[in-house]
């Protein structure tokens, strides 16, 4: 299996909608799942050395009305800006299901130790 390496380079623009995902996280999925499913296989993360954060925009504190103003069809989550913490990197911003609280983020970093 190829390790991802999440080089930003890759990282596409986000579409009009505001969302997108790093082509490595193919690498990282369970397998038989799509990667706008987001259903990512830690295991598998963990053997190439990377950690991974998942923010909801619902658990995103800057965000201010967002989420609301997304639910009632005024907004698009290309407005979310989510934070990245100390050595992340955003990867992919992918709508929630039914079962989500909106959208959510995923940023990765190197594993320490």
């Amino acid at each position: 299996m190829s390790h991802p390496t999440f080089d930003p380079a890759r990282t596409p623009e986000r579409d009009a909608d505001g969302y997108f995902h790093h082509p490595d996280l193919e690498l990282v999925l369970v397998d038989g799942t799509e990667a706008e499913e987001m259903v990512i296989d830690l295991a598998k993360l963990a053997a190439a050395g990377v950690e991974a954060r998942f923010l909801a925009l619902s658990d995103d504190i800057f965000a201010g009305d967002l989420c609301e103003r997304l639910y009632l069809e005024e907004a698009s989550a290309a407005e979310w800006k989510p934070d990245a913490q100390a050595g992340e990197q955003l990867v992919a911003i992918c709508p929630g299901g039914f079962e989500a609280d909106g959208p959510f983020a995923l940023f990765v970093r190197r594993a320490e130790g």
